[in-house]
């Protein structure tokens, strides 16, 4: 990597665009609403139970060990309920916030040291954290954001042990690696990896990966996800796995090779499944780094004392598009790591590549998506009226939250700063990168705006908070089952009940759990498949069943349920 002196932004340094980008997730994360399923609840809910028992090895849910995922940002959801009286949906949202606040640091940290440039930093920090899907997740409980996180922190210790052979920075490398599958798996992996050998290649230093510190790093990643793993497979001994009839250190190791082949997957899809994906995710800043990466690809044009962080960006976005590609399993959310190097290669383009016609156009981009979210901001409580007669029955709450008038004018301050953004991108329409940061802080505002006052309202659609509320007034103290489907999740709404799961192909069961004589018992189950298999049923399993006192009936996540309880107790 060259040494040569850094080149001044033709910028500002203020910090207040990168401490707005850190912020927006975090303070998103305070949004007054529920986990949202599927994934939500089940993460809460692992980082409850480990709050509640202690024990962080090995996860548990109901009692069961939890072997679809490694436990260290179920244990930072415990750890940050531990000081504050308990894992609220807050708190596990915002856990994984922090995580999404260092990736957007970390991403200002690698643009400067790549390039030598704060400002570039700061600009490259603010289109991660605006990017589409990194904005909508980045308050979320999930495991994607943490990830590219230790990604990040690792692609920065490889940067330096790059530069300066240091034992420490091999180490460092080695730990962000350890802890990254510790978090999700080997995906950890891709986006490091690929970036650092596409910019060492780029910079004509490929003999640097002859250094054995990189076998130090390994030794460290493996090292450390193994002083989990051991002991954890040792405790849960040969009990079978959460939803599996797999002991648990089997189920973790088969999770990797599922994942790989997707086999048993329900994300199945062809090669070129994520390819428009990332392209539609990375709005509004698709056209920017597609931009720089059209002229990143012609080497010549780069300086030489720009290509090991042109080619780390390049890399760092397109080998894991690739790697990710082969296997059948492929989601949205895989994409996530990608975007701190396609926010990197744009912020790149916006300070060092753009010419003056086509910053004319990119210019006119920001204005049009400024106006875009304005427009359809207004535009969204008149259209969702006409949208409703044409979805499901069970879909309809969703859409006739829209019309709220609280949600109406959270819609409405929302498109206030989308529309301040636009005018604002139109008066830096010389100035490029100014014209970004004000697009950037405009949908980051919005966001905002869309998080802490639009998403509450959907809670009802969303969230079985109202069937708890129920249930609790109907049976405070009885044991709640689930009839036809197997999510148990729903003990995050259901805390310190024991579940049972009632058998889906049969009636007897579900029958028995519900005559007048049975103990006290709640019995959650769908609302189409309830009255289905009653229906079908025997009359004295029929008679038992419709006998059964209905406590709450409503739609979540788009499939109505209902929730019943024995009539005569």
């Amino acid at each position: 990597m060259s040494s040569a002196p850094p080149v001044p932004s033709p910028v500002s340094r203020s910090r207040l665009v990168l401490w707005v980008a850190v912020a927006l997730p975090v303070l998103a994360a305070f949004a007054p609403r529920d986990l949202w399923a599927p994934d939500e609840p089940r993460y809460g809910l692992v980082a409850r139970t480990i709050l509640e028992t202690g024990d962080a090895l090995v996860p548990r849910i109901n009692g069961e060990p939890y072997a679809e995922k490694p436990p260290l940002v179920f244990a930072a959801m415990a750890a940050l309920g531990a000081l504050v009286g308990g894992v609220t949906a807050v708190v596990a949202r915002l856990a994984c916030a922090l995580f999404a606040a260092v990736a957007v640091l970390t991403t200002a940290r690698l643009a400067r040291r790549w390039f030598r440039d704060e400002g570039l930093g700061d600009t490259a920090a603010l289109l991660f954290a605006t990017t589409g899907l990194v904005a909508w997740n980045g308050a979320r409980a999930g495991l994607d954001l943490p990830m590219t996180c230790f990604a990040l922190l690792a692609l920065e210790a490889g940067t330096v042990l790059v530069a300066r052979r240091a034992v420490g920075a091999a180490c460092a490398l080695g730990a962000a690696l350890g802890a990254g599958l510790l978090v999700k798996g080997p995906h950890v992996f891709y986006v490091p990896v690929a970036a650092l050998v596409g910019g060492t290649l780029a910079a004509g230093e490929g003999r640097r990966w002859r250094d054995p510190r990189w076998l130090l790093a390994l030794v460290v990643a493996l090292g450390l996800a193994a002083a989990w793993f051991v002991p954890a497979s040792a405790r849960a001994g040969d009990a079978p796995a959460y939803n599996s009839d797999l002991p648990f250190g089997r189920r973790i190791l088969g999770q990797i090779g599922s994942r790989a082949t997707g086999e048993d997957e329900p994300h199945a899809h062809g090669p070129l499944y994520l390819l428009p994906l990332l392209l539609a995710f990375g709005l509004p800043w698709t056209p920017v780094w597609l931009f720089g990466l059209a002229r990143a690809l012609r080497p010549s044009r780069v300086p030489a004392a720009d290509r090991f962080g042109v080619g780390a960006a390049v890399a760092g976005l397109l080998g894991p598009l690739l790697l990710l590609s082969l296997p059948t399993s492929k989601r949205e959310l895989y994409l996530i790591p990608l975007f701190p190097c396609a926010a990197i290669l744009g912020a790149y383009t916006l300070h060092r590549l753009v010419t003056p016609r086509a910053a004319v156009h990119l210019v006119r981009g920001f204005v049009v998506v400024g106006a875009g979210l304005a427009l359809a901001a207004v535009a969204a409580p008149f259209v969702a009226p006409s949208m409703a007669s044409r979805v499901d029955v069970d879909d309809r709450a969703a859409i006739a939250s829209v019309g709220e008038p609280r949600v109406v004018f959270a819609l409405v301050a929302a498109a206030v700063v989308a529309a301040a953004g636009a005018l604002a991108a139109w008066r830096l329409r010389e100035r490029p990168v100014g014209a970004a940061r004000a697009t950037g802080l405009a949908v980051g505002a919005a966001g905002l705006v869309f998080a802490i006052a639009v998403l509450p309202a959907f809670d009802r659609w969303k969230s079985f908070d109202a069937a708890a509320a129920a249930g609790a007034a109907a049976r405070p103290d009885a044991d709640l089952a689930i009839w036809g489907f197997s999510d148990r999740s729903v003990l995050w709404w259901f805390p310190h009940r024991r579940l049972d799961h009632l058998g889906v192909h049969t009636y007897a069961e579900a029958a028995a759990a519900l005559a007048p004589d049975a103990p006290p018992r709640l019995v959650l189950a769908k609302a189409k498949n309830y009255r289905e298999r009653t229906r079908r049923a025997s009359p004295a399993e029929r008679a038992l069943l419709d006998g059964a006192r209905v406590v709450w009936e409503g739609p979540v996540g788009g499939t109505s349920f209902v929730l019943l309880t024995n009539a005569g107790k």
